[in-house]
C-alpha cells in the first residue's frame, strides 16, 4: 500500500506542547478545526504538488528551523514512530528555502514595525489651579459656575 501524501504540513500547540499536523485540502478549514479544539499557534504551508510523505513534511519544516513533536491519539496509546531521514526533492528544498525566506521577512518587517511605533507625546504638564469658589457651601450661583465653565474652557482648548 502507498504512503499517503499530505499537501499541508505545519505545527500546533496544544496544552503547551507543540506539534506537527498533517492535511489535505484547505488550511482555513484545517485551521478552524484545531482552532475550536483549543490548539494555539496553528501555522500550515502548502506543499509542493503531489504532495509530501509525514517524513518528507517534518524534513520539510526542519530545513526551515521548525521542530515539534509527532501528535499522538487519545483514542490509542502512544506508538514509538521511527521516522527516517526523508530525501526532499531538489523542488521540495526549493520550496522549504522560499518558505523560510518569506517567513524571515516577515518576521523582519513586523520586527521593524515595532520598533517604529511612536510613543505618544507626555503632556506639558499645566500649572495647578487654585479651585473657584462658587457661592457658600450649598448654595450655587449659577451666573459664576457659567463664568467658570467659560474660564476653564478657555484656558483648556479641546483637542
Amino acid at each position: 500500500m502507498a504512503e499517503k501524501l499530505f499537501t499541508l504540513v505545519g505545527t500546533s500547540t496544544h496544552k503547551g506542547e507543540s506539534t506537527y499536523r498533517f492535511a489535505t485540502g484547505k488550511v482555513s478549514t484545517r485551521h478552524g478545526v484545531l482552532k475550536r479544539n483549543g490548539h494555539t499557534d496553528i501555522a500550515f504551508q502548502e506543499v509542493p504538488a503531489p504532495g509530501m510523505t509525514k517524513e518528507q513534511g517534518i524534513a520539510f519544516l526542519n530545513q526551515q528551523g521548525i521542530h515539534a513533536k509527532l501528535p499522538t491519539s487519545s483514542k490509542k496509546p502512544a506508538e514509538v514512530v521511527q521516522v527516517a531521514p526523508a530525501v526532499l526533492t531538489a523542488e521540495q528544498q526549493k520550496a522549504a528555502r522560499n518558505a523560510k525566506r518569506k517567513a524571515d521577512r516577515a518576521a523582519k518587517k513586523a520586527a521593524e514595525a515595532a520598533a517604529t511605533v511612536q510613543e505618544p507625546e507626555t503632556l506639558a504638564e499645566e500649572p495647578a489651579q487654585e479651585p473657584v469658589q462658587i457661592g457658600a457651601e450649598g448654595e450655587g450661583d449659577a451666573r459664576e459656575m457659567e463664568r467658570a465653565i467659560r474660564e476653564y474652557e478657555q484656558t483648556h482648548p479641546q483637542a
